[in-house]
């Protein structure tokens, strides 16, 4: 597993600073948000090649 850091929602300037830190220093990272202690559907990636991207969850098939 990949170390990581959690952020509560009372951390947002910390998560701020942190998610500028990657883009200037060109770190990989994803940004994995929870609403309630569930996963969202969607998360950023965050790339040392210069891009970002909103990637969603696709649904699941029904059976």
């Amino acid at each position: 597993m990949a170390p990581g850091h959690l952020f509560e929602w009372t951390d947002r300037d910390e998560l701020i600073r942190f998610l500028t830190m990657v883009m200037e220093y060109g770190w990989d990272a994803e940004v994995l948000p929870a609403v309630q202690d569930r996963p969202s559907k969607r998360w950023v990636v965050v790339s040392h090649d210069e891009w970002a991207e909103v990637r969603e969850v696709p649904p699941q098939e029904l059976r």
